[in-house]
């Protein structure tokens, strides 16, 4: 049993740390080609902008991670049950 709890343990963990790196790199890809558009574009982004993209993509995140650790929850259930 401490085998299984030990590796349910670690899969979470990394399941956890793969979202949080798709998280980050999701937001380094928005704030680069935001600053591409700002600097480069014909009809340039302004800061605000910007600003506010990137804050309408925080507020997202938040149940996207949600909805990753349901997985984690549901089974943590069924093996309870």
């Amino acid at each position: 049993h401490l085998d299984l709890v030990i590796k349910q343990s670690h899969l979470g963990h990394s399941m956890g740390a793969t979202s949080e790196l798709f998280v980050h790199l999701g937001t380094a890809v928005i704030i680069s080609f935001g600053g591409y558009l700002a600097l480069f574009a014909a009809d340039p982004l302004t800061a605000g902008e910007l600003t506010r993209f990137v804050g309408y993509v925080g507020i997202l995140y938040g149940p996207l991670a949600r909805f990753a650790n349901l997985n984690s929850v549901y089974q943590n259930s069924l093996a309870s049950v």
